[in-house]
């Protein structure tokens, strides 16, 4: 007798899939901006609430730090100067070729997703 064997064979399917556990708050967008005739290096944190409110800080670049320690210590400080909730922490980075994005939480994350 010759049996057959599915190339899928070694896989099972989930029964039910986990829900995805996301958190969401405030977005904080960092830039590096360079030196020009007058000013040194600098890095901006910015967060743009709605189309009339943005809060935004400049802090000089730090050159002992790296740029993502100096993009979150300008995304701690922007949360120092919050006009809205003071209990709010940084909860996840993210990056692209221009940017580092931090979110703000009141509920930060207890364990890896």
């Amino acid at each position: 007798m010759i049996v057959t064997r599915s190339p899928f064979d070694h896989f099972t399917a989930p029964t039910t899939p986990e829900p995805m556990q996301l958190m969401q708050g405030p977005l904080i967008r960092t830039k590096y901006l360079g030196p020009t005739n007058y000013r040194g290096s600098r890095i901006t944190a910015v967060h743009k609430r709605d189309s009339e409110q943005t809060q935004r800080v400049t802090l000089s670049w730090d050159h002992s730090l790296d740029g993502l320690e100096n993009a979150k210590a300008a995304a701690l400080a922007l949360l120092n100067t919050w006009p809205y909730r003071q209990d709010m922490v940084l909860v996840a980075c993210g990056f692209d070729h221009d940017h580092y994005y931090f979110i703000a939480s009141t509920a930060p994350i207890s364990s890896p997703a």
